[in-house]
């Protein structure tokens, strides 16, 4: 592939909600399938949300738009990726994700489920991780449930990070230990 894709965004604080911008940016000769709508393993869809996560240091918000860590133990009929909207060559896809304040951990294999008086970390960076497939890299594409959207696999998955340090610190609320984080 020729070109490039970027991940370009903005992060915006007010009362008790985070939001961020973003646009994806298919520089590139060819489409590629970014994954921008998250799912859980039923299949469920969260509009303008992303898998979070503590990182390991418990200094930075992570946000990610990709394969979560699979359970251990269990046999599963499908991956539960989530779904994904095709960007033509040299072109652009923009949308947002919306947080309320605290943020709570979750991703695709463990929906949010606390214990009551549950810790709060305050956090002073954030990273976000969107992840594509080129188009010439894919094993299927399969329309899904959602306008415009589609489940897709393939491989090598790319990555995009966009990195900020936040203007005010934001709270997450943390998963008891044996939620099974990713990292970024």
């Amino acid at each position: 592939m020729t070109g490039s894709v970027r991940l370009e965004a903005s992060v915006v604080i007010e009362e008790s909600r985070l939001r961020l911008d973003y646009q994806i940016i298919n520089d590139s000769d060819r489409a590629i399938y970014a994954f921008v709508l998250a799912t859980d393993g039923a299949r469920k869809t969260y509009p303008h949300q992303a898998y979070t996560c503590l990182s390991e240091d418990r200094k930075t918000l992570q946000l990610l738009l990709g394969a979560t860590p699979e359970p251990t133990g269990i046999s599963l009929n499908f991956l539960a990726l989530p779904l994904a909207v095709c960007i033509q060559s040299r072109a652009r896809y923009e949308s947002y994700l919306d947080l309320q304040i605290p943020v709570q951990e979750w991703h695709a294999y463990d929906p949010s489920d606390y214990p009551d008086g549950a810790e709060e970390v305050a956090v002073g960076h954030l990273d976000f991780e969107v992840t594509y497939i080129d188009e010439n890299n894919t094993f299927f594409v399969d329309r899904a449930g959602e306008e415009g959207h589609v489940q897709v696999d393939g491989h090598p998955v790319e990555k995009l990070l966009f990195s900020y340090r936040l203007d005010q610190s934001v709270n997450v609320l943390v998963r008891p230990a044996e939620f099974n984080r990713f990292s970024l």
